[in-house]
């Protein structure tokens, strides 16, 4: 009956979860950098699209390639916000204690802001550390 479509279901799941960006949510965004603040030379550098993907363990941001260019655990995400077109994460190193301001253009910011607070209500309530 059915049981070799159960098991190739299963095969391709499994198949899937291998990839880091499983259950990964993808914005494509713009980057809005300012010309007076400071970045770190891979943020200043970024592609005009990019795609902000969430997962567990942070946020990593991609090229168009899907290759990662740069990604920072929810530890590093200090605080977020957003209007109609502009999301603005304020991202930074918890060793050097420096920050940086990323904007970029979305009409997504609630669906972004939204996404990084379940992310961080799920590791609160399910700290793998247990």
């Amino acid at each position: 009956g059915a049981q070799w479509y159960n098991s190739l279901q299963w095969q391709f799941l499994e198949t899937l979860m291998q990839s880091p960006m499983y259950g990964m949510h993808w914005f494509y965004v713009h980057p809005y950098l300012s010309e007076t603040k400071e970045y770190p030379k891979v943020i200043r550098t970024l592609p005009y699209r990019i795609a902000l993907a969430f997962n567990h363990d942070g946020l990593a941001i991609f090229n168009m390639n899907n290759e990662c260019i740069v990604s920072f655990p929810f530890a590093e995400i200090f605080r977020w916000g957003g209007s109609s077109g502009l999301f603005s994460i304020i991202l930074g190193d918890e060793a050097s204690g420096s920050q940086f301001d990323l904007s970029v253009i979305t009409a997504q910011s609630s669906d972004i802001a939204a996404c990084i607070l379940d992310h961080i209500r799920g590791i609160m309530d399910h700290p793998l550390n247990e």
